[in-house]
């Protein structure tokens, strides 16, 4: 393993999120509606394969309507130039490859495996011969989203992969493992683990579960989008008939004690169901829909003020709520 690491070029500098990638039964319309739902907008088709880019703001996601036999999120893309250093230190490090076919004139986009099965492609600068957006072609739909972007993105694997999961990251893509965090739910323990890269907005979580014999899904199991007014697109998704997370009147109690927030502020959050954290001038808005019919869930967040975490005094209401 030394020899494989000192005989791979270095890791690139930089790595950000680009897309999320959802797979999808042939002719099956829940993720589109579930897309709609949250208010994306398709915006472009793939040249040369069925797959659909959709858009809200500055997030991205693409179905592919592949032979999946059910919706699910499979693959992230990062944009970690320049690729082929990337694909050449995968290679070294001898991190297994995804078999794709690349069409004449498309992007080429490597794509790695990471032992929990996630697939990681990896796209170049925006406008370069790299690009994964010069793969599609546009529809000619207006996207009027709110969404900054892909905040983070959770993934659960089991117990005995999670080391391997943090060395995958670690050694490709030089992300960095903050410390394990764990939480008491009603069926065991979770221990949760943040990595980020030196330079770049890639935000990995893992998770890993232990309850038991009680069986739970692996993979991407969290999706976070950021956005500047959190009120706003909380309120859309109501709108649109999203199914959000219950929140409990004693937790707006509990903050009201932590924090002694002005009384409109307790009442908005309140409201509309948000949760919230504060670190000295940071601050974190955020909520959550339902576990969706795609097996992962969705969190919206607003951060304030430099705020750097994830919101982990309140993991135990999520939690809760989810396993209940």
């Amino acid at each position: 393993a030394a020899d494989a690491v000192t005989a791979a070029p270095p890791p690139v500098p930089r790595t950000d999120t680009a897309v999320l990638e959802l797979s999808s039964p042939p002719g099956d319309g829940s993720v589109p509606r579930l897309l709609g739902s949250l208010g994306f907008t398709a915006v472009g088709r793939h040249r040369s394969k069925p797959v659909h880019w959709w858009r809200n703001g500055d997030a991205h996601v693409v179905v592919n309507e592949t032979a999946a036999d059910a919706a699910q999120a499979a693959a992230i893309g990062v944009t970690s130039p320049p690729v082929a250093v990337v694909a050449d230190r995968a290679k070294a490090l001898l991190w297994p490859a995804v078999a794709t076919t690349r069409g004449e004139d498309e992007a080429p986009l490597p794509g790695i495996t990471a032992p929990s099965g996630l697939h990681v492609f990896v796209s170049g600068e925006p406008g370069g011969t790299s690009d994964w957006h010069r793969d599609f072609v546009a529809t000619g739909a207006d996207d009027t989203g709110g969404l900054t972007g892909i905040d983070h993105v959770g993934v659960a694997v089991s117990p005995d992969d999670l080391d391997d999961e943090v060395g995958f990251f670690r050694t490709l893509f030089d992300l960095s493992p903050g410390p394990v965090e764990e939480f008491m739910e009603p069926h065991g323990r979770l221990r949760s683990r943040a990595l980020r890269p030196p330079a770049g907005d890639l935000r990995v979580v893992l998770n890993v579960e232990e309850t038991g014999a009680r069986a739970h899904r692996l993979g991407v199991n969290q999706v976070a989008f950021s956005c500047d007014d959190l009120v706003a697109a909380v309120r859309g998704l109501r709108a649109r008939g999203v199914p959000m997370m219950t929140v409990p009147d004693n937790y707006y109690v509990d903050l009201d004690a932590r924090f002694a927030l002005p009384a409109d502020v307790l009442d908005v959050l309140r409201e509309e169901r948000l949760l919230y954290d504060r670190t000295g001038a940071g601050e974190l808005l955020h909520a959550y829909t339902e576990v969706l019919p795609t097996g992962f869930y969705v969190e919206l967040l607003e951060r304030r003020g430099g705020y750097d975490g994830y919101g982990s005094p309140s993991t135990h209401v999520r939690l809760a709520a989810q396993r209940t």
